[in-house]
């Protein structure tokens, strides 16, 4: 039986599920369904991350 690996990500506010099955029951495809998700985590959190970096207007002292 495969086992279905899960991960929950709490990305701009919002949860997101990602879920891998891995090939079979040994460790070896645990692993790699372990990479996988991270991978498949890593490339949702880089796309929709903002395209700009925030700026700081801070008030000048004594001005």
């Amino acid at each position: 039986m495969a086992a279905t690996v899960s991960k929950g990500v709490y990305h701009h506010g919002k949860r997101h599920r990602f879920e891998v099955v891995a090939k079979d029951d040994s460790h070896e495809a645990f692993r790699a369904a372990l990479i996988e998700l991270d991978e498949k985590v890593r490339v949702f959190t880089e796309a929709t991350k903002p395209k700009t970096t925030k700026q700081s207007f801070r008030k000048q002292k004594g001005g």
